[in-house]
């Protein structure tokens, strides 16, 4: 091998790894913080609380009938 190949090969070798190792070194933003935790289900609001307001209704008008 000629002294001109080494010379080239040799400066190729370092340019290549020079590169790499400056793409290794960091930086840059940081990655984001993960997501917290989902919030708790919420109470369904159906059937219940009409049966409750029903229930409360019936009770106040029995009271003050009785009365």
């Amino acid at each position: 091998m000629s002294p001109k190949y080494k010379y080239i090969l040799t400066s190729l070798l370092v340019c290549l790894f020079s590169v790499s190792g400056i793409a290794q070194i960091g930086g840059g933003t940081p990655p984001p913080p993960p997501p917290g935790p989902p919030p708790p289900p919420g109470l369904p609001l159906d059937a219940g609380i009409a049966i409750l307001a029903a229930a409360g209704l019936y009770y106040g008008i029995r009271k003050v009938r009785s009365k």
